[in-house]
């Protein structure tokens, strides 16, 4: 009897090891942003991450999926969830959420077709290419934000980042600003003659880094936002290079007031 016991106890001993032991489980808003967010498991490279760097922290990760973003970042600000990734820190989003440190880093580019070529060289030649296709609720990056309302810039703004297509092929705008990797990501999925008619334009607007926006509404708000910090310390290695040779302070001044 007590050989069969101390078997039972070694089998379940060896089953729980194999399966991190979650304390709490949190939930992110997200919607389509290949190759970064997607809708099915393991929900893309971002998702992955945060569910890797979470987990230390014995933090289980519910991604809710959203058509888009704009109702992503709306139901998190309500404190449905506790939060929304892969978001660039801003004065707006500092009144609702606590921003966490940078997780990610990619270059915001401009895509145009072929046949319609881009020159500019500072923030104020945009002017000349006036409307942007841009996607709703993208911030993109401060400096873009900064030249809209000094150089009034018009914007044409989409739903979802595949729509920005449409507009450049009925030449609504000249050019439609992507984050690279998005750009890239959905170039590809289009029939090879008609990803053949756009380029990007190699001169990016601006590097961003994006945050996690955990809801001021949530319970605990604070203290989840600390342990989400720990681990993008503690897992620095993790992280692109940059992230963590750039001072957050600098690069999102609303850090330094959450401190």
């Amino acid at each position: 009897m007590n050989i069969r016991i101390g078997l039972h106890l070694w089998l379940l001993l060896i089953l729980f090891s194999s399966f991190p032991l979650f304390g709490e489980t949190i939930s992110l808003a997200i919607a389509a942003w290949p190759p970064y967010y997607s809708q099915q498991p393991p929900y893309g490279l971002h998702a992955q991450l945060l569910t890797k760097l979470l987990a230390s922290e014995n933090i289980e990760v519910n991604f809710v999926w959203y058509p888009d973003w704009k109702a992503a970042l709306s139901t998190s600000r309500a404190g449905r969830h506790h939060g929304t990734p892969s978001w660039i820190c801003t004065p707006e989003h500092a009144q609702d959420f606590i921003i966490t440190n940078p997780v990610f880093v990619d270059n915001i580019v401009l895509m145009h077709l072929k046949d319609v070529p881009l020159e500019w060289h500072n923030l104020a030649d945009l002017q000349s290419l006036s409307p942007f296709g841009v996607t709703k609720s993208y911030a993109y990056s401060l400096d873009f934000q900064h030249a809209i309302k000094r150089y009034n810039l018009k914007l044409h703004e989409v739903r979802r980042d595949e729509l920005l297509f449409n507009l450049l092929l009925k030449k609504r705008v000249k050019a439609a600003l992507f984050s690279e990797e998005n750009g890239k990501a959905l170039l590809n999925r289009l029939p090879s003659k008609k990803q053949q008619l756009f380029e990007f334009h190699p001169q990016p607007i601006a590097q961003s880094f994006f945050h996690i926006l955990i809801s001021k509404k949530v319970q605990g708000s604070k203290q989840l936002a600390d342990k989400i910090n720990r681990q993008i310390k503690a897992q620095a290695y993790l992280l692109p290079r940059v992230i963590n040779e750039t001072d957050r302070f600098k690069l999102c001044p609303f850090l330094q007031k959450q401190h």
